[in-house]
């Protein structure tokens, strides 16, 4: 799970910084905003590399990795669909596309925790 959680905060800075490249690139004026993804990103990134720290404490570690996922998920979505229905662009594809891996980590992350604990039920 620490390795899902690295790989997703890597591809959310990516999808930040990439973002705001391309509008550059592009001639467009760019807004501090499209970096957005990135700052969940940072946050994903150095949990996983703390999971990997201090695996002690890893299980608390990833609920709260778990609890970002949720929130960059449901956040991704509401920015998404209110851009495409009233000022579809670039930034409504990029909170969309953020909100799709937020989605399978979130996935993923739940069916760990579900195989962890039924780990847990078999010891005992």
């Amino acid at each position: 799970m620490k390795a899902l959680t690295i790989g997703v905060g890597i591809a959310l800075v990516l999808l930040g910084t990439g973002s705001y490249a391309t509008g550059a690139l592009g001639g467009n004026e760019t807004h501090w905003t499209a970096f957005i993804p990135a700052v969940p990103g940072v946050a994903l990134l150095l949990l996983g590399l703390l999971a990997g720290a201090f695996p002690a404490q890893r299980k608390h570690i990833m609920h709260v990795a778990m609890l970002i996922g949720v929130l960059v998920l449901a956040a991704g979505l509401r920015q998404g669909i209110s851009g495409l229905t009233n000022d579809p662009g670039a930034g409504a594809v990029v909170s969309l596309i953020m909100a799709a891996i937020a989605l399978v980590f979130v996935i993923f992350g739940v069916r760990s925790f579900i195989y962890a604990r039924r780990g847990d039920n078999a010891k005992g």
